[in-house]
């Protein structure tokens, strides 16, 4: 005669242990390989939420947490300068907790009519770096110009690269630049 209780509890107990070593194997593999579940996990996360858990029995993935919304801004003449360009990029650094979260956004997307003085990355990381901001918003690294064979050019700002600038100079009129967090780089890149 067999025992039912018996399975039923072993049967249990494996079950527990294949749902916590798949789970434990994620969260390593997310650590590893940034992204490596991307929306897929925060979609597991959110259905997790959803059962009536306690709250001590609730998971806690930071990246999933994260619900952002584009911002469409539109700068005045006098207002679309490297200043202003380097407030957003500083937010959009907010928005992504630091780089740690694990899901790809563009920030903001901002209008400029009118480019009184050029810019580039290296006038935006000089700003950068002389807000103090350096420790917060790394950029080691200067892009260089789009379509050359230039190298990159290393840049006293930090021990990282966060910044990826895709845009080139900034300049002319009626211009749109796209400011986004890329969760597999963990950078803010410049579109």
């Amino acid at each position: 005669m067999v025992n039912l209780k018996g399975i039923a509890f072993s049967t249990i107990i494996f079950a527990v242990i294949a749902i916590a070593s798949v789970v434990i194997f994620l969260a390593i593999m997310n650590s590893i390989i940034p992204n490596f579940m991307g929306k897929s996990l925060c979609k597991v996360y959110q259905a997790i939420l959803s059962l009536p858990l306690p709250k001590g029995l609730r998971p806690n993935i930071p990246g999933c947490s994260l619900f952002p919304g584009i911002e469409r801004i539109s700068l005045a003449e006098e207002l679309s300068n490297a200043n202003i360009l380097t407030d957003y990029l500083a937010k959009c650094w907010d928005k992504s907790q630091e780089g740690r979260g694990g899901q790809t956004f563009i920030c903001y997307e901002i209008f400029m009519k009118n480019v009184p003085e050029a810019f580039d990355e290296t006038w935006v990381t000089k700003l950068i770096r002389s807000r103090g901001l350096c420790k917060k918003l790394p950029n080691s690294l200067i892009e260089p110009p789009p379509d050359t064979a230039l190298p990159y050019t290393p840049f006293d700002c930090g021990n990282d690269n966060k910044l990826n600038w895709k845009i080139g100079i900034i300049e002319g009129q009626d211009l749109t630049v796209i400011i986004k967090y890329n969760s597999t780089s963990s950078q803010i890149e410049v579109i």
